[in-house]
């Protein structure tokens, strides 16, 4: 059966009950990975300055043996830390937010 989507006209602004994230799924991998991606966050941004819109970053790291390692910690900090800086400065707390943890893969076994 098919439906047909609603037309919903926000050309002056989402109203709170349309509340939206935008989440980009992407990869912890390096510290350059890591500018070009709150780069590319903040361009997302300052495009859509909607107070009821907001953005984040679905992330993982490569695939490991164990939950965590040593090359975690670094990516971490320098991904959480350009989100405290001029991003931060612009933005209310609420509308950008980061949660990063490594899951356990089954069957495969790595994390």
């Amino acid at each position: 059966m098919i439906f047909a989507l609603p037309r919903i006209d926000f050309s002056k602004g989402i109203p709170p009950e349309f509340r939206t994230l935008t989440v980009v799924p992407t990869m912890l991998i390096s510290p350059e990975n890591i500018d070009h991606l709150i780069e590319a966050l903040e361009v997302r941004f300052l495009a859509n300055r909607d107070e009821n819109l907001h953005f984040g970053l679905l992330t993982d790291f490569r695939d490991a043996h164990e939950e965590t390692i040593p090359e975690d910690e670094p990516l971490l900090r320098l991904a959480g830390t350009p989100l405290r800086r001029p991003l931060r400065s612009r933005v209310s707390p609420t509308r950008l937010s980061s949660v990063w943890m490594r899951l356990c893969a089954q069957p495969g076994g790595c994390w």
